[in-house]
C-alpha cells in the first residue's frame, strides 16, 4: 500500500518517509534511505521528517557518522521540547555506540538512565545499551518496558536494533510473552 501511495503522489514527503520506514523493517536499507532522503527534499523548508529514521539506518550502511552528525545537530536544535530532546539524546547514544564511540554512548546512556521516566524512555535505553553490546543492560531496560507498558506490540521487537539480543534467552521469552499477550487481547476482542 505505500508502494502504491508512493506511485500515486510522489510529492507526499509523508509517503516517502513512511515507505522509508518500511523498507527499514524490511532492512532493505539503501532503498530506504533513498525515500528518507527524498522525504526531507520534499518536506517544507526547515522539517527534516526522515532525520529519525536516516539516523537509525545509517549505521547498517556504513554511515554511523553521519547518523552521528544528525542526532547532534537535532539535539542542539531540540531545547525547546524535553520530550524530542530526550529522545534524539537516546538517538545519538545510540549513534556514538554504532560509530565506534562507546564511551560516550555509555555515558549518555547514565545520563538518561539518571532521569529516567517514560516506557518509552526504557525501550530507547535499552536501544542505546544493545548497541554498545550491554546486554543485560539492554534487557533490563526491555523487562520494564514490558511490565509496564501493555501497549506494546510484537513488531516492537522486529526492529534490527535487537539483532544483537535475538539468541539471548531472556529477550526470546520477552518476545514470546509480547506475542501472546497480542494473541490474548485479540482473543478477547474477538465475538
Amino acid at each position: 500500500y505505500l508502494e502504491q501511495a508512493n506511485r500515486l503522489d510522489p510529492l507526499d514527503s509523508n509517503a516517502q518517509r513512511y515507505l522509508g520506514i518500511q523498507l527499514g523493517h524490511l532492512r532493505r536499507y539503501d532503498e530506504a534511505i533513498h525515500h528518507l532522503l527524498e522525504a526531507n527534499r520534499l518536506a517544507p523548508a526547515g522539517e527534516s521528517p526522515g532525520d529519525w529514521t536516516l539516523g537509525r539506518l545509517y549505521p547498517y550502511v556504513g554511515r554511523a557518522t553521519e547518523a552521528v552528525k544528525i542526532a547532534e545537530l537535532r539535539v542542539e536544535r531540540s531545547h525547546a521540547s524535553p520530550t524530542a530532546l530526550r529522545n534524539w539524546r537516546l538517538l545519538l547514544g545510540w549513534a556514538y555506540a554504532r560509530a565506534g564511540r562507546s564511551e560516550q554512548g555509555r555515558q549518555l546512556l547514565t545520563e538518561l538512565e539518571s532521569g529516567a521516566g517514560s516506557l518509552t524512555v526504557q525501550y530507547l535505553m535499552a536501544v542505546v545499551a544493545a548497541a554498545l553490546g550491554e546486554h543485560e543492560r539492554a534487557l533490563r531496560h526491555l523487562e520494564i518496558w514490558y511490565a509496564e507498558d501493555p501497549s506494546g506490540l510484537p513488531g516492537d521487537l522486529d526492529w534490527e536494533w535487537w539483532d544483537p539480543l535475538r539468541s539471548e534467552p531472556r529477550f526470546q521469552a520477552l518476545e514470546a510473552k509480547v506475542k501472546r499477550r497480542m494473541e490474548e487481547k485479540l482473543a478477547a476482542a474477538a465475538p
